[in-house]
């Protein structure tokens, strides 16, 4: 599944390169679970910008 939790929208030039960073709470991952609070079930989560992936792990 996946799920947009955040999104910044930036306009480089042709050829620049930027660095963007945003914080990302280990409650980001969360669902409402069937007792209508949030979960964290542990696993690999995959962090995706444009192209680019990162993994980790919520234990």
């Amino acid at each position: 599944m996946k799920r947009l939790r955040r999104f910044e929208k930036i306009a480089p030039a042709p050829g620049e390169a930027r660095t963007v960073s945003f914080p990302l709470p280990v409650s980001e991952p969360a669902f409402i679970g069937l007792d209508d609070r949030p979960v964290v079930e542990p696993g690999r989560f995959e962090l995706m910008a444009g192209s680019t992936t990162a993994a980790f792990v919520v234990k």
